[in-house]
């Protein structure tokens, strides 16, 4: 069965070879597109968890001023 499939592909592949439009840097060409896409999707990642990051920053500032606040009366000071 296998024999049978692994046959089918190489012909598709020679098919695929011998047409005119098949350049081998087609698939280097691709990689090269998906990598593109990866960093993109990567950079927005980054710039929207830098946004996260600073909401929570925000958000948590009065906090750690009670925290200041009660470790200074604990302490005396």
């Amino acid at each position: 069965m296998s024999s049978s499939w692994e046959s089918k592909t190489k012909k598709e592949v020679q098919s695929v070879k011998s047409r005119s439009l098949f350049d081998g840097n087609l698939i280097q060409c691709n990689e090269e597109k998906k990598s593109l896409e990866d960093f993109e999707s990567m950079r927005n990642g980054y710039i929207e968890m830098g946004q996260i990051n600073l909401q929570l920053a925000i958000d948590n500032e009065s906090e750690l001023a009670d925290i200041k606040n009660y470790e200074t009366w604990l302490c005396g000071v």
